[in-house]
């Protein structure tokens, strides 16, 4: 697999056209943070994945000049699944139906780390976050997430008391 010597260039400029974006900053923390995340493989394999999650034998025609078979491009999805720098999608009727999609930093690759994440991951996300993510993110004209108005009652099964209705039994 051809790779470029700014492959995570590209990588963040790909992941930047997402809802979620991934804006480049002066110090290059967002750089840092995908060398930390990616090898230039998984970068390079990124690169060829959509929003929309596909089957991993569609991703593999994307590779025109590719000198490796879709089973291995199936075990190294599989490997940055685990890794949580993808996301895998399988199908309710048929679970060997498996798809692959990028996903965005947050909420996302960020938080697919919980299990793995180390020291100098977290700070620089956090870093990133400072210089140049939230203000990204908060930014964006449509907001991710959003309160859309339905116009619809949802009555509740359950009340759910409030901590002033604690009683304690006497």
């Amino acid at each position: 697999m051809n790779t470029t010597p700014d492959i995570y260039e590209h990588l963040r400029a790909y992941l930047d056209e997402m809802p979620i974006p991934f804006p480049s900053t002066k110090s290059g923390v967002e750089i840092r943070l995908l060398k930390k995340l990616f090898t230039e493989e998984e970068a390079a394999i990124s690169l060829q994945l959509s929003a929309l999650p596909e089957k991993a034998s569609k991703i593999h025609k994307r590779f025109y000049d590719a000198n490796f078979s879709l089973e291995y491009l199936e075990k190294r999805l599989q490997e940055m699944v685990k890794k949580g720098l993808i996301r895998e999608v399988k199908s309710r009727n048929n679970p060997s139906v498996v798809k692959y999609g990028r996903m965005p930093l947050a909420i996302g690759m960020f938080e697919a780390q919980v299990d793995q994440i180390t020291k100098g991951v977290a700070e620089d996300f956090f870093a990133y976050e400072e210089e140049g993510f939230a203000a990204a993110v908060l930014g964006q004209k449509t907001k991710q997430m959003r309160t859309i108005p339905l116009n619809v009652r949802i009555a509740p099964e359950f009340h759910v008391g409030n901590y002033d209705d604690i009683r304690v039994p006497s």
